[in-house]
């Protein structure tokens, strides 16, 4: 009975590359006992072409390098509130006038006077 295999999973995922160099041994070890590379590459649940280009990198690179970012929290949304903004949504809520009313009620009535400053789900996450 076949073993589920232990890079399996779904596409697009993340293969560490100590887990690609220990595949790409086995699979060598599996062609020098005499199976074929299409099933050696079934077996282990990747893609033939992946292992290609897997070999491809390990050739150029001389090693297998991880193509993770460094920090992944260091991009900054383009349409992020500025410090501003933020103040002046936490302002015109501390208005007298509109000081017991709920975000869903205060930007209908700014827009009826003309004015814009954020959406009203940004009203909530800045109140």
């Amino acid at each position: 009975k076949k073993s589920p295999g232990h890079l399996g999973g779904a596409r697009g995922r993340m293969i560490e590359p100590h887990d690609r160099r220990l595949a790409l041994g086995l699979i060598r070890e599996a062609i020098g006992a005499g199976a074929s590379y299409k099933k050696a590459c079934e077996i282990l649940d990747v893609d033939e072409r992946t292992v290609r280009r897997w070999r491809q990198q390990l050739r150029a690179a001389d090693g297998l390098e991880d193509r993770r970012r460094e920090s992944g929290g260091a991009r900054v949304p383009a349409n992020k509130l500025t410090e501003e903004e933020k103040a002046r949504i936490i302002e015109v809520c501390n208005r007298g006038e509109y000081q017991s009313s709920a975000p869903s009620r205060i930007v209908p009535r700014l827009a009826d006077t003309g004015v814009y400053i954020a959406s009203e789900s940004s009203f909530y996450r800045v109140l």
